[in-house]
């Protein structure tokens, strides 16, 4: 990447909570609200000093509700990119699998979150890396964790190349049926998702030094 600022670094983190959620019980509605996310303000200035360093233009918005968060994304995804090489989104929330909460407690769909910025919606981002973290749970199940048999950590079998270009390997689908390979980009091409948990687990975060995930990023990206 060349160009300066890299790009946009937009940040959305709920750390209050002020709603209920709909589709909850009441218990639950109960439990939600009163559950503030306390740490994840120490993500956030962790975050806005990282993109600082890496020639990123930090935005940041807090405890914003859903209708708020889809109107931010809507924005930014309506900005002209062009003069930038990439784009990165940090949401931190609670959640479930697949879905991001506001601060009213009203859910978002990651769908819909990454639709925003595909190449049909956002064209001017088109060929341009876009980056997607999340933190936030994606269920309710907690990991008991095991004790490795080796301290040893496999690593990947170095690749070589003899210097030649390789010929061209024709494509083919799994469906059983041929088809043309279309020569356009895929709505979603160059975008990544990374989520700080897998289907259907807890995400962790200390109430002091913020979340293990967040902090990761900003070791390796220092």
């Amino acid at each position: 990447m060349t160009s300066k600022p890299r790009g946009i670094a937009l940040i959305i983190n709920n750390e209050k909570f002020f709603g209920r959620n709909s589709e909850s019980t009441e218990k639950e509605q109960k439990q939600e609200i009163q559950k503030v996310r306390l740490g994840s303000e120490t993500d956030v200035k962790e975050l806005e000093n990282l993109f600082e360093a890496l020639d990123f233009k930090p935005r940041t918005e807090r405890n914003i509700g859903r209708d708020e968060i889809l109107k931010v994304l809507d924005d930014v995804s309506h900005q002209d990119h062009s003069a930038y090489d990439c784009f990165v989104l940090w949401l931190m929330s609670h959640g479930e699998d697949g879905k991001l909460y506001g601060a009213d407690g009203q859910t978002v769909h990651i769908e819909s979150i990454r639709d925003f910025f595909n190449n049909a919606k956002c064209p001017s981002l088109k060929g341009k890396p876009k980056v997607i973290f999340i933190q936030a749970c994606r269920g309710s199940e907690k990991g008991e964790g095991v004790v490795a048999d080796s301290p040893h950590i496999p690593t990947r079998q170095p690749s070589t190349h003899d210097g030649e270009t390789p010929a061209e390997e024709p494509e083919s689908s799994d469906t059983g049926y041929d088809f043309q390979i279309s020569k356009s980009i895929p709505d979603h091409a160059d975008m990544l998702i990374a989520n700080s948990t897998i289907s259907g687990y807890v995400a962790f975060r200390n109430e002091v030094k913020g979340s293990r995930f967040v902090r990761c990023i900003v070791e390796v990206f220092s």
